[in-house]
């Protein structure tokens, strides 16, 4: 029998949270992932996010992962919408698959996370959300953006909770933080 060992951290070595920063155009669905992720029920009423929201929420163990959920109207300044101290673990870049201009939208979104202090070097996952939809315009031939940035690609459903749990498997598993 392996002997018990009893480990204390000092809190200043403790591990901080791990953060996520979800981006993307307005209405693709960032906010009701955030609300997936907490297991709060799906809005119909579309409230755009002005700004940045941080949302703790938990999975798997005792530290909390913060997630910031940075408003579509961002484009253009997302450098000043996060915490000069947090860089985060994951970026999560999302477009709507009902919505062509919104993948359109995709480079200028990855060209300012990679303009982020170590943004380049920071993890990507590109999301597809509505995949539920039965307005999907955007057929698979199409979706080339991931290709081209040698980025993984899910498509999910924020509504529905489709490949939710793959999406946080993925980032954990990607990421170590479990």
């Amino acid at each position: 029998m392996l002997p018990t060992v009893s480990i204390r951290v000092k809190p200043s070595v403790a591990r901080r949270s791990p953060t996520l920063l979800l981006v993307g155009d307005s209405a693709v669905g960032k906010t009701s992932l955030v609300a997936q992720l907490k297991g709060a029920p799906f809005q119909t009423k579309y409230i755009p996010t002005v700004g940045t929201d941080v949302h703790p929420f938990s999975y798997g163990n005792d530290l909390p992962y913060l997630l910031y959920d940075l408003g579509g109207s961002a484009k253009g300044s997302v450098k000043n919408m996060i915490p000069h101290q947090k860089t985060p673990d994951l970026y999560l870049l999302m477009f709507d698959l009902t919505n062509k201009s919104s993948h359109e939208s995709l480079a200028g979104w990855r060209k300012e996370l990679r303009n982020l202090p170590g943004g380049s070097s920071i993890p990507t996952i590109l999301l597809g959300n509505k995949s539920d939809s039965t307005e999907r315009r955007m057929d698979e031939k199409e979706i080339t953006f991931h290709l081209k940035e040698r980025l993984p690609y899910m498509e999910i459903s924020a509504k529905t909770g489709e490949d939710v749990q793959s999406l946080l498997d993925y980032f954990f598993w990607t990421t170590g933080h479990i």
